[in-house]
């Protein structure tokens, strides 16, 4: 499954029941996906939490070590980016969340996230993590 960053965000500093269900997911699924744009993704949510003084820099670099150790395959954007920009073109959604898609429709599965919109915008390629664990 594609892991939205929103998800392994949650993952690794989400609130209690966020990050119980986030890990969950994690763990039930057979693969972790992921476009390399997760990873900037990854790191400007923890900047933000450090620069709101809710994360220690070192909590956060821990994080980002944990995030790798999860991940099972990390697709280059260059694989992606053509039909990323088709489809945020063709739904109007904006194109680093299009990159997740076209990650899963490049590996044959679904994006696990918590966008409501981008769920909303592509309900053939999209699920929650709700949606994910109940079929797991």
């Amino acid at each position: 499954m594609v892991f939205d960053t929103s998800v392994l965000a949650d993952a690794l500093v989400g609130d209690a029941a966020a990050r119980a269900e986030a890990l969950q997911a994690l763990l039930a699924a057979r693969a972790v996906i992921v476009p390399d744009s997760a990873r900037a993704e990854l790191v400007n949510v923890l900047w933000k939490l450090t620069a709101a003084g809710r994360l220690s820099l070192e909590a956060g670099l821990d994080a980002l070590d944990i995030a790798d150790r999860w991940l099972s395959s990390v697709l280059p954007a260059t694989e992606l980016w053509k039909d990323a920009l088709h489809l945020a073109v063709e739904r109007a959604h904006p194109a680093y969340d299009t990159l997740f898609v076209a990650a899963a429709m490049f590996t044959g599965t679904q994006v696990i996230t918590r966008d409501r919109a981008l769920r909303r915008r592509f309900p053939e390629h999209v699920v929650t993590v709700r949606e994910f664990l109940a079929r797991a």
